[in-house]
């Protein structure tokens, strides 16, 4: 065993409430459960679901909008290089605009 978990200097009473107050929950960690989580009481394998759905959906969103440019550049062969400095010159400019 890992004699770091058990050392005394690591262990101290907690004191109600000062203590408690600084006391968070650890995320990331399927055996510990946040009640004021929907993952809470729900299966613990469901995060993991969630975040995979949610970077699955990033990546088709990715390959969507490129599929696009790509095609807005191509439409032109001879100007490809004026079309993709175009497109460069309006995202900078929706990017200050937004204040993104």
């Amino acid at each position: 065993m890992n004699e770091l978990l058990f050392r005394r200097s690591t262990i101290r009473p907690v004191t109600w409430p000062s203590d408690m107050e600084k006391m968070k929950y650890t995320f990331g960690k399927r055996h510990w459960r946040n009640p004021d989580s929907k993952y809470g009481y729900g299966d613990p394998m469901q995060l993991d679901k969630d975040v995979m759905d949610s970077i699955m959906k990033s990546r088709k969103r990715g390959n969507e909008i490129k599929e696009i440019l790509v095609a807005e550049i191509n439409k032109d062969p001879a100007r490809q290089r004026e079309t993709y400095e175009l497109i460069i010159k309006s995202l900078i400019e929706i990017k200050t605009e937004l204040k993104l």
